[in-house]
Formats: C-alpha cells, structure tokens, sequence
C-alpha cells in the first residue's frame, strides 16, 4: 500500500471521529430526546406571555421588567377555597426563595389571589400580594387552580415561561430556580 492512501484513510478516520458525535446528537435531536438533566421540571410557555403593568394591594406599582436589577418572579395562584392541603402547601412556599441561600434577593413572589386568613406567606420578606381584580394577562397566563396553590415563573423581562401544574412537587420547582438563579 502506499503512503498517500495511508495518510487519507488516517484523515478519514479523523474527521470521522470528529463528525461522528454531531452526527448523532443531530439525529437524537430530530427524534425529539433530550437527556433528562436537562429539562425543566416545569412546563415551558411557548410563546412566552407577556404581563401586563399591575398594583399592589398597597396601590402601589407592580412592575414585572425588572431591569437593572433582573428580578424573576414567581407568581403564585391560590384556589378559591384555600383548605387543609392548600395551606400546608401554601405555607412552604417562601421556602422556596430561602432554599437560594444567597440568590434569594434574586427571586420575588408575587401573590395573585386574596390569602387565606392568618397565612404566614403575607409577612414573609420578599413577598408582594396583587391588588383586586387580577389583571386580564395574568389571569389568562395562569388560570386559577381548584385545590391546591399553582405557581408560574416570570423572567425579568416581564414574560411568563415556565408554568408548573396545581399538584407540583417543590422540589422540581427548587431546581429549576436554581439553575435559573445560579
């Protein structure tokens, strides 16, 4: 064999092992599967929904682009009968934002509908409730749940892009703020 069919079968051989990855991510791509350390726990908004300018119950605005400071937000929807199970739920949400440990100042709930009576969420740091009647773009972004609280995450620059069922685990919450906040 001589030297110059050598040398092209090595650089084959070469490109192919370089090709041969992309090839494959290309093709697994097509077929719709991602590795599963790399989705969202909560369901993705496409396209993302923006919010309109609200108040606080204090009348005070409520802007949700939040720049230079980049705040997310996590919105949260409460059931027109907050009982038992709604409550205990409830009541684990700012552990969500105290879970970021130094990121927390990153994070703001915000609480659409009106708190049970002696909810502990009103008091906490970090904690904004939404004046009366819910404005028509976060209504429509996060109809409100039958059982339990439901919560929906706000990118700073105002838009609605991951939504999270009534029945969510926080722990699945708790990462995707972390990957988000990091």
């Amino acid at each position: 064999m001589s030297k110059p069919h050598r040398g092209r079968r090595v650089l084959l051989l070469v490109g192919l092992c370089f090709a041969t990855p992309f090839l494959a991510s290309m093709l697994l791509n097509k077929l719709g599967w991602m590795p599963s350390g790399r989705k969202n726990y909560g369901e993705l908004v496409t396209p993302p929904v923006p919010l309109a300018p609200v108040q606080l119950k204090d009348a005070s605005a409520f802007p949700w682009k939040t720049p230079p400071e980049w705040y997310w937000t996590l919105l949260v929807r409460l059931p027109e009968q907050c009982i038992a199970g709604c409550r205990t739920q409830l009541d684990l949400v700012p552990n969500l934002r105290t879970a970021l440990a130094r990121n927390a100042i990153k994070l703001r709930i915000a609480v659409v509908d009106p708190l049970p009576e002696g909810a502990a969420l009103g008091s906490e740091s970090g904690v904004y409730l939404l004046s009366q009647p819910v404005e028509a773009s976060v209504a429509a972004a996060l109809p409100r749940p039958q059982q339990a609280p439901r919560l929906a995450l706000v990118d700073p620059n105002g838009y609605v892009v991951l939504r999270y069922p009534e029945d969510a685990d926080f722990s699945g919450v708790r990462k995707d703020l972390g990957k988000l906040l990091k």
